[in-house]
């Protein structure tokens, strides 16, 4: 069932510069005909931001208003973040492009994937876009008991040979690797986290960490 709600104009706040009045009109007439429950969106031009809005609910079902500083879980945008660090952890020298995964993850080598190079693997033509058997929550909360599921995997191709998108599993992979290599063996959250986030200040997460609230995070409806 579709949550749809009729949220009042004044659940909907920030402001767009002159000349970008039709964004703003567009972004309300998203709440005005039932399409968005709650909805942020900003806008920069040439480093300088033009539009920044945000209304309706946080929680559609306890109409918990959508505030200015409410966090959104940003899915696969976050392959993109991921792949800067791994850029940093390339340039830091922890492992090259080229190099085998297997060099840094002996274990990686299970079933055929030997051979496999971190390019590969990176470009999504490793053909482990999927887990059997598929892990838990507790097994992905978990790199010890993760790892072990990740290097098994038997490639659905002959890696290299076919491209096919590694949608969930990417982020899994690259982490270990970065964990391997790293003197610290930080997971991929946690090299982003303290490398990337921190010094640029920005509150942007792999993995939500304890420090912030589970009441600024948004609700995702109709989602399992």
């Amino acid at each position: 069932m579709v949550l749809k709600l009729k949220v009042p104009q004044d659940l909907i706040g920030g402001d767009a510069d002159v000349g970008y009045g039709k964004v703003a009109d567009a972004f309300r007439a998203n709440f005005t005909h039932g399409r968005e429950v709650g909805a942020a969106v900003s806008v920069y031009r040439d480093g300088v931001k033009v539009v920044d809005l945000w209304g309706g609910y946080r929680d559609g079902r306890a109409r918990e208003p959508w505030q200015q500083d409410t966090m959104v879980n940003v899915f696969s945008s976050t392959k993109g973040v991921a792949a800067l660090a791994v850029a940093l952890a390339v340039s830091r020298g922890l492992f090259g492009y080229d190099d085998k995964v297997a060099a840094h993850w002996p274990e990686f080598a299970q079933a055929g994937k030997g051979d496999v190079t971190v390019r590969q693997l990176l470009g999504h033509q490793a053909g482990l876009c999927a887990l059997k058997p598929a892990p838990a929550l507790a097994d992905v909360a978990d790199p010890n008991r993760l790892a072990p599921m990740l290097a098994a995997q038997k490639p659905l191709w002959a890696p290299g040979t076919r491209h096919g998108y590694h949608a969930i599993t990417l982020g899994w992979y690259e982490s270990e690797l970065i964990r391997r290599t790293d003197p610290a063996g930080r997971t991929l959250g946690r090299f982003f986290a303290e490398e990337i986030a921190a010094p640029l200040g920005l509150n942007l997460h792999i993995g939500l960490p304890t420090s912030v609230s589970r009441n600024q995070v948004a609700v995702l409806h109709q989602w399992n």
